[in-house]
Formats: structure tokens, C-alpha cells, sequence
């Protein structure tokens, strides 16, 4: 509900009231006075309701208006399940796997992996279909062709995987806090020995971020709990249990 201040200064007024106690208590009856200083302008008689029909699973944004003050969904048919989470990392799981061997154990193996895992990455950082945004921190570094090559590019990706689990802007709110202690758990390579061994904590570690999709789940709903109502503090992610499904957002305004 929102106050809107109005016209020249108001009369005094007595109003009786009746104030509801306890079951089975006696009511108690009085008036009050005073000077009113704003008057009250009430919700819009009916809420401003929006549709959406995802064509996939994975988590669709919902960003409430400006001027909304509280804001209710529920899926169109009461039987389906409409999964809400406030922060996500990916809006859906990146199913990509590394071709290369690993762990690398060779000099060939090792320039292949690091190669690939630059490919992945940049790959990865640039959709949509996973994150909010896409990420800009696009690894540009050469391949591994050598011993020099090769610590040099897996440091860098040591660098920007780091950069890129920590993104809370591409990735709905909520880093990546395994994948970072992951890194950070790795030495910075030296030589061909000390690069193997890095590459291949990093390839585990981009392999789990790749799953990663929701860290911290609002809620999930079914038929007997809805609808929702949320608070309209920021965004949110929604998603539907099948393809196709829909869901309604309900927004109270204040103008």
C-alpha cells in the first residue's frame, strides 16, 4: 500500500471503532482522533499478471517492476510444479565433456588438454544458454606447443577460471564457491611437470562448474503450496518440470 500526501491541510476527525480481541473476549469500543496527514491509495483493484512459457527446462528470469510491492506466481495448472530459486549459478547444466585424455600424463597429452580446456572454456563463458550474461574474459593466450607455451597458457586459465567462478553478474547472482576453492587449492605451474599437474586439477575443476546450476534454492513448490509470494527484493529464476509448461507472476504496484 502506498501513502500519497494530498490537497490543503486536513480537518480534525473523531471516528468510534471496535478493535477485535481473543475469541470469546469482550470487544472494546472507543473513537479515535487526530489530523490526518496523507491519505491512503490502495492496491489496483486486480493485480498485473504476466504469462511465460518456457520452451526448455532450464531457469527463466523474472524481474519484478519498479513499482511492484509484493509479487505472487503459481504454475496455470495447479497439478504442475513451478521450481523457484533466488540465486542460481547456471540456468541450466553445460553438458560439454573434454575429449583430451586426463589425466595428461605426456608431453602430447598436455599441450591437447590445455588446448582444449582454452577451447571449453571460452566456449562456456560466452553463452547464454547457461549464464545470465555472457562473461568477457575470453582466454587469448596461445596454444601449447611448448614447454614455455604450455605454463604460460595454463596459468592463465588458472587466473581466469577463478575470475569466472567469482562472476556473480553472469551467473544469476551466486558464485561458483567450490569451483574457486578448487583453483585456489592449485599451484602456479613453473615448467612442463609442474603444468600437468595444474592442467589436470583444472580439468576437474571446470568439469564440476560445468554442472553446477542452482547452489542455493529458494523453494519448490507443488499444487498444495501455491501460490508463491515474493517479497519483490530483486530477481528471480523460475523453472517448470517439463517444456512447455506455464506459469503466471501476479504483481500488487503502487502506481
Amino acid at each position: 500500500m502506498s501513502y500519497v500526501p494530498v490537497g490543503p491541510k486536513p480537518k480534525a476527525f473523531a471516528m468510534p471503532v471496535t478493535f477485535a480481541t481473543d475469541e470469546g473476549a469482550i470487544p472494546i469500543t472507543g473513537t479515535i482522533t487526530g489530523i490526518p496527514t496523507v491519505r491512503m491509495s490502495p492496491f489496483p483493484v486486480a493485480p498485473v499478471m504476466t504469462k511465460y512459457t518456457p520452451g526448455t527446462t532450464a531457469y527463466v528470469k523474472v524481474t519484478p517492476n519498479a513499482n511492484a510491492l509484493a509479487m505472487y506466481l503459481r504454475p496455470v495448472v495447479t497439478t504442475e510444479d513451478l521450481i523457484v530459486a533466488s540465486l542460481i549459478v547456471h540456468k541450466i547444466a553445460d553438458t560439454t565433456t573434454i575429449a583430451a585424455t586426463v589425466p595428461a600424463v605426456s608431453e602430447a597429452e598436455s599441450y591437447a588438454l590445455a588446448i582444449e580446456l582454452k577451447g571449453d572454456y571460452n566456449t562456456h563463458i560466452a553463452s547464454t544458454v547457461y549464464h545470465d550474461t555472457a562473461d568477457a574474459g575470453e582466454c587469448t593466450l596461445a596454444n601449447a606447443t611448448s614447454e614455455a607455451t604450455l605454463v604460460a597458457l595454463v596459468n592463465n586459465l588458472r587466473t581466469l577460471f577463478a575470475t569466472h567462478y567469482a562472476a556473480t553478474g553472469v551467473h544469476g547472482g551466486k558464485a561458483d564457491a567450490v569451483g574457486i576453492a578448487a583453483v585456489a587449492a592449485t599451484t602456479v605451474a613453473t615448467n612442463a611437470a609442474t603444468a600437468i599437474v595444474l592442467e589436470n586439477a583444472l580439468a576437474a575443476a571446470h568439469a564440476a562448474h560445468l554442472a553446477v546450476t542452482d547452489l542455493a534454492t529458494y523453494l519448490t513448490h507443488s499444487a498444495a503450496t501455491m501460490p508463491l509470494a515474493w517479497p519483490c527484493l530483486g530477481a528471480l529464476w523460475c523453472k517448470t518440470n517439463v517444456s512447455g509448461h506455464s506459469f503466471v507472476t501476479e504483481e500488487f504496484r503502487s502506481a
